[in-house]
């Protein structure tokens, strides 16, 4: 009985130790695998053609990413290269892309993800981001690339890094959502791919709203409108679909109507001069509905008074001693006034320029 026993025993080890090496080399497969994308932006494969200006067009930037999810192409909307302040050729200033989504209803409890791959950073002074869903923001200082072969059109010699930035529960609502990326300090990146991850339940909805402010730039600059200074702001609207009528508001300046076409829209505001670094806010408005809004500084400008004085070359001291050639030179200014003056009624063409 004893030996039947164990001939048990050992048949029993033997039928079971196959199905538990089978479960443990199942579980890191089930642990590896991640939830299906709520949206995705590019291919983490270590390319960037699918992106605009990609591979090596980033002196021809002019407008930040703005991607509707369902109806934007990354290859027209989504530039591959995202610059930082310190980037001379995008105008020394903080860009911000954005993302438009819009949510069927507000998702049960949980985490969203933002799932990010990037070709490459800049070596010497690498980008410090904010990733901001909605009302809720993370900070993120990225570490230094490889250089700059990766953005000349050569991405295979980037420095690749991929992270996750995770958002608290609740920062998803029902309707529209925005996912903006801003460089707040440093250079330029180079994306990969962006995948968003919602927690379960959360189901895509169309994008009710078509309107987006892709762009506030306020110029270093005064100009002068019946007697009072103005800072010019060059403000970047991007409209997809049907054209609309729209008003642009900014406080204490006159509402601007503007036409909207499909495309990008850029439009000058004048605000009133300011005297401290000011923030103002831009908004975007149809039938009494606000469409868009989004906040710009306005920094203050010295005024000064500039100069310009009509000269020709002249070899002083070659046909003339000094004292005649600045008497030649103040009389030609005098006979020049004269003439212009004297020929202002003429037809266009006849008058003395």
């Amino acid at each position: 009985m004893a030996h039947e026993t164990i001939i048990c025993r050992v048949k029993t080890r033997t039928l079971l130790l196959p199905t538990l090496a089978f479960l443990i080399q199942l579980i890191p497969s089930l642990a590896a695998e991640e939830p299906p994308a709520l949206w995705q932006i590019g291919q983490p494969d270590g390319d960037n053609r699918e992106f605009a200006l990609a591979p090596a067009g980033f002196d021809q930037f002019r407008e930040d990413g703005a991607f509707f999810v369902g109806e934007s192409d990354a290859a027209h909307d989504w530039p591959y290269v995202q610059p930082g302040p310190v980037d001379a050729w995008a105008g020394h200033r903080s860009h911000t892309f954005i993302v438009v989504f819009g949510l069927k209803e507000a998702p049960p409890a949980g985490e969203a993800r933002l799932k990010v791959n990037l070709l490459d950073t800049q070596a010497g002074q690498p980008p410090q981001v904010e990733f901001r869903l909605n009302a809720a923001a993370v900070q993120r200082k990225l570490t230094a690339g490889a250089g700059d072969d990766s953005i000349r059109g050569e991405p295979a010699k980037g420095k690749p890094q991929t992270f996750d930035v995770v958002f608290p529960t609740g920062a998803l609502k029902a309707g529209e959502n925005q996912l903006s990326i801003t460089t707040q300090a440093g250079c330029w990146m180079l994306y990969d791919s962006l995948a968003f991850e919602a927690p379960a339940g959360a189901v895509l909805g169309p994008v009710a709203n078509h309107t987006l402010v892709s762009g506030v730039v306020g110029v270093r600059a005064l100009k002068e409108v019946q007697g009072k200074l103005f800072h010019p702001v060059s403000v970047s609207i991007r409209q997809v679909g049907e054209p609309c009528e729209a008003t642009l508001r900014v406080a204490g300046a006159s509402p601007l109507s503007v036409r909207l076409t499909n495309g990008v829209n850029a439009v000058e505001l004048l605000v009133p001069r300011v005297e401290t670094n000011t923030t103002v806010q831009v908004t975007v408005e149809s039938g009494g509905k606000v469409l868009a809004q989004r906040d710009a500084e306005v920094k203050p400008v010295r005024p000064l008074t500039v100069y310009i004085l009509p000269h020709s070359h002249t070899d002083i001291g070659y046909t003339e001693i000094q004292t005649a050639i600045e008497k030649k030179q103040v009389q030609n200014l005098l006979d020049g006034s004269a003439a212009a003056k004297r020929t202002a009624d003429y037809p266009r063409g006849a008058r003395f320029v």
